[in-house]
C-alpha cells in the first residue's frame, strides 16, 4: 500500500519545489537571454554585410531604364544586336520602381532575355501594369560570376532581403529556398 504525504508535508515539499525552481530558473534565464541577444546580433550584422554587398554590386551595374534596355536590345542604332545585350550570362536583376521606390529582384540563366520578358508582358504582372501605366523604372542586371556568391539562389534571396522587395517590393516570396 502506497503512502502519500499528509497535507503538511506537501505544502512543505511544494514550497522547497518552488524555491528550486526560483534557484535553476533565474540563471537558465539569463542563458537564454544571452543566447537570444547573441543570435539577434549575429543576424544584423549578417544582414547588414548582405545589404551592403548588394548595394555595392548593383552600383557596380550599369542602370539603364527600359527605353534604354530596349533601344540596346533591339541593335542600338546599330545593325544587329547591341555588343552589350548579345552576350547572355546568369545572374538576377533588379527593376527598382522610381516613383514609389519599390524593387522586384529575379533570377536567370540568361537575364537579358528575362529581363525582356518581363518588358513584354511575360514576367511579374505588377512591374508590367505600373510600366505600361507610365512609371518609370532603372535596371540593373549583376551577373553572378564574380559576385561572390555560388548560386543564384543565395544571390536571389540576399538581393531581394536587401532592397526589401518582399517586405515593400513587389517578390511574393522570399527567392527560392535550398533543397
Amino acid at each position: 500500500m502506497e503512502s502519500y504525504p499528509k497535507a503538511a508535508d506537501a505544502e512543505t515539499w511544494l514550497a522547497e519545489a518552488e524555491v528550486a525552481t526560483d534557484v535553476l530558473a533565474k540563471p537558465c534565464l539569463l542563458a537564454l537571454a544571452l543566447v537570444l541577444l547573441v543570435w539577434a546580433a549575429g543576424t544584423v550584422l549578417f544582414r547588414t554585410r548582405a545589404k551592403r554587398k548588394i548595394k555595392r554590386l548593383s552600383r557596380g551595374a550599369k542602370a539603364l531604364t527600359p527605353e534604354q534596355f530596349l533601344h540596346m536590345r533591339n541593335g542600338g542604332g546599330t545593325r544587329g544586336r547591341s555588343d552589350v545585350l548579345s552576350h547572355d550570362f546568369a545572374g538576377i536583376y533588379i527593376f527598382t520602381n522610381m516613383d514609389d521606390g519599390r524593387c522586384y529582384v529575379g533570377q536567370a540563366h540568361n537575364v537579358i532575355s528575362r529581363v525582356n520578358q518581363h518588358l513584354t508582358g511575360k514576367g511579374n504582372g505588377d512591374v508590367y501594369a505600373d510600366y505600361v501605366h507610365g512609371a518609370h523604372f532603372e535596371i540593373r542586371m549583376i551577373a553572378l560570376k564574380g559576385s561572390g556568391y555560388h548560386t543564384l539562389d543565395d544571390l536571389e534571396r540576399t538581393a531581394i532581403a536587401a532592397t526589401g522587395a518582399y517586405e515593400r517590393g513587389y517578390n511574393k516570396t522570399r527567392g527560392n529556398r535550398p533543397s
